[in-house]
């Protein structure tokens, strides 16, 4: 990096550890590598009048099944409305759902995240942005990789919390209803999106790619 001319890093600058003055003025934050899909799951909402939860645990196999059948487990007990998306690793029937949770292989986030409440993450760069992007508070359950450094930073920003994958079901359950009625929490995710609106985008990387090559 220190060799490059110019450093485009596609994550947003306040997620990022070379935010600020260290960063030097040839490093640019862009937000992340993502463009809003138009496909569409088909999914419905059966009870619209609740709090909506989206949990996602990501798409690779990191032995999360359990977390997943006990967030199932907790949110069957909550008045809430959740849907659980799987992946390719694990089959949605596998999961054992009560009437107010959905299990689906895949849905598109840019589709629900609107509507979302709170997004229960296993703190995925991706997932992470697209919460971040759109507002949502997020519960992260790291399972390692670069999610414990998402996770933590999720936290640092006060824009979620971070639990560990063996967390009881009890504590889960507080923790979400906690997270759902904090108005303030809310407010900051809120704040934290609308403040995108002015960040640097991917037609700023193209600039800057042009300048760069240019001057050369």
């Amino acid at each position: 990096m220190e060799s490059a001319d110019r450093v485009l890093v596609f994550s947003y600058a306040d997620f990022d550890p070379l935010s600020g003055d260290e960063a030097g003025e040839k490093v640019l934050h862009v937000g992340p590598l993502r463009s809003p899909s138009e496909a569409s799951s088909g999914w419905v909402r059966r009870f619209p009048e609740r709090k909506l939860l989206l949990i996602s645990l990501g798409t690779s196999d990191q032995n999360q099944r359990e977390t997943l059948q006990r967030l199932c487990d907790v949110c069957e007990q909550l008045d809430v409305e959740a849907l659980v998306t799987t992946g390719p690793m694990i089959r949605a029937d596998e999961l054992i759902t009560g009437e107010n949770v959905t299990a689906i292989d895949f849905v598109n986030h840019d589709e629900v995240l609107p509507e979302v409440n709170l997004l229960v993450t296993h703190a995925g760069h991706g997932t992470v942005a697209a919460g971040l992007t759109y507002g949502v508070p997020m519960m992260c359950i790291p399972f390692g990789r670069d999610q414990d450094f998402n996770a933590h930073c999720v936290e640092a920003l006060r824009l979620g919390m971070v639990l560990d994958q063996d967390t009881d079901s009890a504590v889960i359950r507080q923790t979400i209803h906690d997270m759902l009625n904090d108005d303030a929490l809310t407010q900051r995710t809120d704040e934290f999106a609308r403040s995108l609106l002015a960040h640097a985008g991917m037609e700023d990387a193209l600039r800057a790619i042009d300048q760069t090559v240019t001057s050369a």
